[in-house]
């Protein structure tokens, strides 16, 4: 069933963010939690904030010949691994979504550190569940040119990152859990392993139905005026489009005099080190892998989510391939596109104001959401039909 559930809790940019690698950061530290060492608990009370905080070894993942990343490729991540028996422990590959996100979920275009990926991983860690987030390529700390970065290189790199933690003893199941475009990519890894009997799953957090470039389209002509005639600005829409799908080869610029804010999307298309990357990425259709994925998911969506809405959720759900696999279509409420704490929408608040709620240091996960993910991980691991059991 298509239908999405929902989860109700007491009360109690849109971002365009340019395709682009930011600057790297000092070499990291590592420092490994030490076996009883606290940190501050989200999973028994979410809507307590939590400062960003450096709990979990800081590694670098080496790419070997089994690897289908390139040869000398190195993934900077964050591990951070419960104590327990052999393959006890459900484990995690958290995908960060567009533009300079770090493996924390924080961006340099938006002012903050208490990334929802370093939360959601604390969490779970409170609840014996393991997990891995990590710099993408030429994202952060990663040693990678943007030159060289490609879209299967991100599906690769989620791809070292699930191996990785399979080596690890305490790791039964390894699923992935991506937010927005990093869900698209954990579909396209999920349809390569889901056949192994070690792969759990795929838990999608907003992610989009629609190509990224008609996602984009969406969200501008939602930052225009209301009254707004809407039939001239898609006409320029429309024609930035067509110009996109038809680089490299390239006709002058396309005119955007409605709708200026676009002009960013057409320089990165265009941009010599960057541009097929952000072309394959701006066209891609996320529903291609998710119907020839047979594994089990867990499809997310937030009801205050400015970016993508609800029903991109049940659009993935709906295009899932058949399969007996354990499949949840899961609707949080007060959440925003990365799952924080939210209940204004943008008739209450200013697109800033919403926007600095994604990794404010006083700005909690959503209530209930670290339930959900935990109990579907949980489920994973009786569910007979789960990972590469799926038919």
């Amino acid at each position: 069933q298509a239908a999405p559930i929902r989860y109700t809790f007491p009360m109690r940019p849109l971002v365009l963010i340019p395709l682009l690698a930011c600057p790297k950061s000092p070499e990291v530290k590592t420092s490994k939690p030490a076996p009883g060492q606290e940190i501050p608990s989200i999973a028994t009370s979410e809507m307590t904030s939590l400062e960003a905080s450096t709990i979990g070894e800081q590694i670098w993942v080496e790419s070997s010949p089994q690897d289908p990343t390139p040869e000398g490729f190195r993934l900077p991540a964050t591990v951070l691994l419960p104590e327990g028996d052999p393959n006890s422990a459900p484990c995690l590959v958290l995908l960060a979504g567009s533009g300079p996100t770090d493996r924390d979920w924080t961006s340099p275009l938006v002012p903050g550190k208490n990334g929802s990926a370093l939360q959601i991983a604390e969490a779970l860690y409170q609840e014996g569940i393991g997990s891995i987030r990590y710099d993408k390529a030429a994202i952060a700390e990663s040693e990678w040119p943007i030159a060289n970065t490609h879209l299967d290189l991100y599906r690769d790199e989620a791809l070292l990152a699930w191996r990785y933690m399979t080596d690890q003893t305490v790791c039964g199941n390894v699923s992935f859990l991506g937010n927005s475009e990093g869900s698209i990519h954990s579909f396209r890894a999920g349809v390569t392993l889901q056949a192994s009997p070690r792969f759990g799953g795929v838990i999608s957090l907003s992610g989009p139905a629609m190509s990224i470039l008609d996602t984009v389209k969406v969200q501008l002509k939602a930052q225009l005026p209301p009254g707004t005639d809407m039939a001239p600005v898609d006409e320029q829409l429309d024609d930035l489009e067509s110009r996109i799908r038809q680089l490299p080869e390239m006709d002058g610029p396309p005119l955007l005099s409605l709708i200026p804010s676009a002009a960013s999307i057409w320089m990165s298309a265009v941009n010599p080190l960057q541009g097929q990357l952000v072309r394959d990425l701006l066209l891609f259709e996320p529903l291609a892998p998710v119907g020839q994925y047979t594994g089990s998911a867990l499809i997310l969506s937030a009801d205050h989510d400015i970016q993508v809405p609800p029903t991109e959720a049940s659009a993935i759900f709906s295009a899932l391939a058949p399969s007996d696999a354990l499949r949840k279509n899961v609707l949080i409420e007060n959440a925003n596109h990365v799952f924080k704490h939210e209940t204004r929408s943008r008739e209450d608040a200013d697109l800033q104001s919403l926007v600095l709620a994604y990794a404010g240091e006083d700005v909690p996960l959503a209530e209930g959401v670290v339930k959900v993910i935990r109990d579907f991980l949980v489920a994973l691991e009786v569910h007979p039909n789960a990972g590469g059991s799926a038919n």
